[in-house]
């Protein structure tokens, strides 16, 4: 028996991208990624100056556009013979550093953690966290959503089928790990502008070089922020990955594939 299975727009994956998958007695027998959308950034490119693809083509998308930028610099450098210098290669590993540490952070915190915290705890808390304090209040009211994501009345019964940490102490972790974990996306950002000249797009790597040199000042001046991010990501990020683990354990049996491709990042 044969089957055809098409996907388009997948929420919160990526709107312009659509699955084709063909199934013959319940195996895949071919499967298609497809981009959807088509930019003309080859024809915005006519007639400039090759060093303005740099800055160009990087504004096509605002997600990764660190490795964009990384992409369409190397890409020149191969094109044109150019031999990148150690500056370059250094400030390009420093850049793809800062992008991993902060999308694996706003991922998990601003994309993910919230569809597993029952907000209902909320209503039980008596502690001082002026934060979660305030959260309550905006949830008692019912006067706004907080990032659209506060429960609506008919979907309350939830928690009791294990949609949501079960452990009122934990959903208070989390929601505090989450203010948390947007302080040490500011200290992400502010090390970003320094290293790329600006965030989103970065202007300071171009085809064999840099626009910037490395000094001691901005080591320095990085080291301490990353001290930071570092205590954070063990304390804080780490602790929590593992208790949503173990929280729920049946995950890992849902959705696994073999004789696939899987990068387990996002840069």
């Amino acid at each position: 028996m044969k089957n055809s299975i098409k996907l388009q727009a997948i929420p919160r994956f990526y709107d312009n991208i659509s699955f084709e998958i063909n199934i013959e007695n319940n195996v895949i027998t071919e499967a298609k990624c497809m981009a959807n959308q088509y930019s003309s950034a080859d024809r915005l490119l006519i007639g400039k100056n090759i060093n303005e693809a740099v800055h160009l083509l990087p504004r096509l998308s605002s997600e990764n556009s660190i490795a964009h930028s990384v992409a369409i610099t190397s890409a020149i450098s191969n094109i044109a013979s150019i031999k990148d210098n150690r500056s370059r290669d250094d400030l390009q590993n420093i850049l793809l550093s800062l992008s991993f540490l902060y999308n694996h952070i706003y991922h998990f915190y601003l994309c993910a953690l919230f569809d597993y915290i029952d907000f209902n705890s909320l209503l039980s808390y008596r502690g001082k966290d002026y934060r979660i304090a305030h959260l309550k209040e905006i949830y008692m009211s019912r006067k706004s959503d907080f990032f659209g994501i506060l429960p609506k009345e008919k979907n309350l019964k939830k928690r009791k089928e294990s949609y949501f940490v079960s452990n009122d102490s934990m959903n208070f972790e989390f929601i505090l790990g989450y203010f948390d974990a947007l302080e040490v996306l500011a200290l992400i950002q502010d090390l970003i502008v320094l290293w790329g000249g600006r965030s989103i797009h970065v202007m300071s790597l171009l085809p064999g070089g840099v626009t910037k040199p490395i000094t001691k000042k901005d080591i320095e001046y990085s080291r301490k922020k990353i001290i930071k991010i570092i205590q954070f990501i063990n304390k804080i990020y780490y602790q929590h990955l593992i208790a949503l683990a173990n929280e729920f354990p049946k995950y890992f049996g849902i959705g696994q594939f073999n004789n696939m491709l899987s990068f387990g990042t996002i840069i």
